[in-house]
């Protein structure tokens, strides 16, 4: 998807972005903090986060 630079919708998309990141690395955070499984740490480790990394770097 592409959106203007100037476009509201750009910094709604990266809002977005960043707390789908943010929860993929809470997942991860919680599940290590823990030493055990957590609920959501695979999808995190295998969607979320490289998803919001490469979204920003791509960005």
């Amino acid at each position: 998807m592409h959106f203007e630079p100037d476009s509201g919708l750009n910094a709604l998309f990266t809002g977005f972005v960043a707390v789908f990141l943010l929860d993929g690395v809470k997942q991860v955070g919680a599940s290590i903090a823990l030493k055990a499984y957590t609920p959501g740490v695979i999808t995190a480790a295998l969607l979320e986060i490289p998803y919001g990394i490469y979204t920003f770097i791509a960005s």
